[in-house]
């Protein structure tokens, strides 16, 4: 198994999770226990600098790192809404099953994946929650933060491009007019589709 070209077949979980790979689990994983806030600080030890010394002497930069990661997980959590964040100080063994779904989704966003894999994300629920989470899942399309290895790859994507555009030859379209090429084009038009669940009717978009 390869991301971006580097094999990572055999490593243990949390160096994958490291690399950019983050997954939720059919059956729930949550620390019950647990606040919502904790359980997705949590998800924030990947992207954190600071050791067991550091936690202890509590400097400054452990504090900022601390306030930073406090405020990725407020973030993460508005992305749900009113589902999550005003129940952000409670325990997750409280809550519902449709924002148990949200939060172990929310721990997974938090780590900053290359790749996220969603096992059934909507099992159990009923149609309702189906539509609302699937038009949360929908929106994690557009990231509030990049990885590392992402931005690096879509920089030399967009560098390759260009170099291409400049190679290659000059052609027109019908009218007699320079045909542009993909990356002169710009992104899609947003594409939807209308389908039916029972007598009601559901409208999914994906940009």
């Amino acid at each position: 198994m390869t991301l971006a070209g580097e094999d990572i077949t055999g490593l243990g979980p949390h160096i994958i999770v490291e690399k950019g790979i983050a997954r939720t689990f059919q059956n729930l994983r949550l620390f019950p226990n647990m606040t919502l806030m904790e359980n997705l600080l949590v998800g924030t030890h990947t992207r954190t600098s600071t050791g067991a010394l550091g936690a202890v002497l509590r400097t400054p930069g452990v504090r900022h790192e601390e306030a930073a990661a406090r405020e990725r997980a407020l973030e993460v959590l508005s992305i749900f809404g009113n589902r999550l964040m005003p129940r952000r100080e409670h325990l997750a063994r409280t809550l519902s099953y449709a924002n148990r779904r949200r939060l172990e989704i929310a721990r997974a966003v938090i780590t900053e994946p290359v790749l996220l894999l969603l096992d059934e994300p909507t099992a159990g629920m009923n149609p309702t929650e189906t539509l609302e989470l699937t038009d949360q899942i929908r929106g994690l399309e557009r990231p509030r933060y990049q990885h590392p290895l992402d931005r690096a790859q879509a920089q030399r994507r967009q560098r390759d491009r260009r170099e291409g555009d400049r190679a290659r030859p000059r052609r027109e379209d019908r009218r007699g007019q320079p045909r542009r090429s993909p990356s002169q084009r710009g992104s899609p038009p947003c594409l939807s589709r209308t389908y039916s669940h029972g007598s009601s009717q559901r409208r999914a978009a994906a940009s």
